[in-house]
């Protein structure tokens, strides 16, 4: 008689499954396939770069235009530069830059911004004023008024315009009041401007400019303070009236 010993029974014992573990090892393959599919194609490759946040060209715009109220013309220069390179086919950009430039001694910069605006829109009346002005200042009267009267020319009714051919008449009599007529050109100018729009900061100052010019110094003193007062952070026009005074 034989006894079977299940210590030495070579035939092997069948495990049980675990269904804890079964219902683990599904769980984990699961998890797998969800990071493969739906995880991992929503993160970015390593190593590139993080795109920016690109700002629209009229926050720029209203960005200089709170620093100019606020007399702070450098600061504005920089953000219609901005305004210009977000959107370069934008040529009233251009002009209000050269026209903050103009009021900070910045003839030569202007004039390229100007230049830049008329390749945009060559019949921009305000730009061709705005040139003209700025040539007034460099001493190039002749460029100057061809510039200005291009701009009436296109603008007839643009009171800026009449006022800045005022000053570029009044600039080249102060240079050379040998030359007949000039003064008559910069007071009969003046008086269009005045007619067209009398509470303009343009027709003020040409007219406080033209009044100091022929020796009416009440008068220059009244129309520059009336344009310091609309605009107090134009600093050639507190020059201006100091030089009326000390006259």
């Amino acid at each position: 008689m034989y006894l079977k010993s299940t210590r030495f029974n070579m035939k092997k014992r069948q495990r049980r499954l675990n269904p804890i573990r079964i219902a683990f090892l599904v769980l984990l393959i699961a998890g797998g396939v969800y990071i493969n599919q739906v995880v991992v194609p929503t993160i970015p490759p390593p190593f590139l770069p993080t795109p920016t946040i690109t700002r629209a060209p009229e926050s720029f715009i209203t960005d200089a235009e709170k620093y100019i109220s606020e007399g702070k013309l450098f600061q504005a220069v920089a953000s219609y530069e901005s305004a210009i390179s977000a959107n370069p086919t934008n040529a009233a950009n251009y002009v209000s830059l050269a026209r903050q430039q103009i009021y900070l001694g910045l003839y030569d910069e202007a004039i390229d911004n100007l230049g830049k605006s008329l390749l945009v829109n060559e019949n921009n009346p305000m730009a061709y004023a705005l040139r003209g002005w700025a040539l007034g200042f460099k001493g190039d009267y002749l460029e100057a008024i061809s510039a200005l009267r291009r701009s009436i020319e296109l603008s007839p009714n643009n009171a800026v315009a009449y006022a800045y051919l005022a000053e570029v008449y009044g600039l080249q009599y102060e240079a050379n009041p040998l030359i007949a007529g000039v003064i008559d050109e910069a007071i009969n100018n003046a008086a269009k401007a005045r007619d067209l729009d009398p509470n303009s900061l343009e027709t003020n100052r040409a007219r406080g400019y033209i009044q100091w010019l022929i020796g009416n110094y009440t008068d220059a003193v009244q129309f520059y303070t009336a344009a310091i007062a609309i605009n107090p952070y134009i600093s050639d026009l507190h020059i201006a009236l100091g030089d009326v005074y000390s006259t």
